[in-house]
C-alpha cells in the first residue's frame, strides 16, 4: 500500500520503489512561493535524497507533477513582488533563497519524470528541464511570459530551458513571451511525449516502471557522466577517457552483481538491448 506524507505545500507518495511528488497548491496553479521552496529545500529533497541512497531500498525513480489542472504556473507573483514592493529587506531573502531546490532535483541520484499536467510558466518550466525525461498532456499549456511584464526569466528559467531545447526555440519563447501547447513541446524536445491527457498518468507509470527495473546506481552513474561531460565541454578524447573511469568505478560499486548478470547473458538468460535482466535471472549465481 502507498505511503503518502502531506506539508503545507506538497505531497509525497511512495509506492515501491517509484516516489510520487505533487506541488499542492492548486488553488494558485501551483506557483512557486516562500513556503514551498522551504519546504523543498530543507526537508522534501533532503529526505528524498537519502531515501534513494538507502542501500535497503527506497525511491528508484521520482515522478514530478502538480495537482489539479497545472503543473506549476511559475513564481507566485503576489507573494513574490506584490508583497515585497516596499520591504527591500524581504525582498533580498526572498530572492536570495529563491531556486536553490532546483540544483537537489536537477542533481538528484535516480530517475526523475517530470509529468506536464497543465499550466507550465517561467519557474515552472525550469522545473520541468531540471528532470531527467519529461511527458507533457497534449492540451498542457508552457511558455515564458515574463518579458510581457517585465522582466527576465530568472532562478533557473533561462538556463534549463535553454540547456534542454535549441538556441531558436528557446528565444522564440524566451524573446516574444508566447505560450504553446503540449504537442509543440514534443516538436521541439521540450518534453519526450505528448499524449492525450487522459492517458498521461498511464503513460508516465509504464516509464517510471521501466526505469525502475535498471539497477539504479547505473542510473546514478549515467545521469553524473552526462552532467560532468556537459558541464565541463570535454574534448572527444577526455570524454573518453573519462567515460573509462566511470565505468570502472561502477563496476567496483556493482561488482557482484555486474559478474552475475554477464553470465546470465552468457547462459542466455537475457538480451541487453531487448531486455533488463531481473533478480530472477541472476538469483541462481548467488555464492
Amino acid at each position: 500500500m502507498a505511503e503518502t506524507e502531506v506539508f503545507d505545500t506538497v505531497r509525497v507518495e511512495f509506492d515501491g520503489n517509484i516516489t510520487t511528488l505533487t506541488l499542492d497548491r492548486p488553488e494558485k496553479k501551483n506557483a512557486i512561493n516562500p513556503t514551498l521552496i522551504r519546504e523543498m529545500h530543507d526537508e522534501v529533497m533532503p529526505a528524498l535524497r537519502a531515501d534513494a541512497l538507502d542501500p535497503d531500498g527506497g525511491t528508484d525513480v521520482l515522478v514530478v507533477t502538480g495537482a489539479g489542472d497545472s503543473f506549476c504556473a511559475g513564481m507566485d507573483l503576489k507573494e513574490y513582488f506584490l508583497d515585497t514592493t516596499d520591504d527591500p529587506e524581504r525582498f533580498n531573502d526572498v530572492r536570495r533563497d529563491n531556486m536553490s531546490w532546483f540544483e537537489d532535483l536537477y542533481t538528484f541520484p535516480r530517475a526523475t519524470i517530470a509529468a506536464m499536467n497543465g499550466w507550465c510558466f517561467g519557474g515552472g518550466l525550469a522545473l520541468l528541464c531540471g528532470c531527467d525525461l519529461a511527458i507533457a498532456a497534449e492540451n498542457a499549456r508552457w511558455g515564458l511570459s515574463e518579458v510581457r511584464w517585465g522582466i527576465v526569466p530568472a532562478g533557473g528559467a533561462t538556463y534549463l530551458p535553454a540547456q534542454t531545447i535549441g538556441r531558436r526555440d528557446f528565444l522564440e519563447a524566451c524573446l516574444m513571451g508566447r505560450d504553446f501547447d503540449g504537442k509543440h513541446a514534443e516538436f521541439i524536445r521540450l518534453v519526450n511525449r505528448a499524449v492525450p491527457s487522459e492517458q498521461l498518468d498511464d503513460v508516465v507509470a509504464n516509464w517510471a516502471e521501466e526505469l525502475a527495473q535498471i539497477h539504479p546506481t547505473v542510473v546514478q552513474y549515467a545521469k553524473e557522466t552526462y552532467r560532468h561531460e556537459l558541464e565541463t565541454n570535454m574534448t572527444f578524447e577526455s570524454a573518453t577517457t573519462y567515460e573509462g573511469s566511470r565505468n570502472r568505478q561502477l563496476r567496483e560499486a556493482i561488482d557482484q552483481e555486474n559478474r552475475k548478470a554477464l553470465r546470465a547473458f552468457d547462459d542466455d538468460k537475457f538480451k541487453p538491448g531487448l531486455e533488463t535482466y531481473s533478480e530472477e535471472d541472476i538469483a541462481e549465481y548467488d555464492e
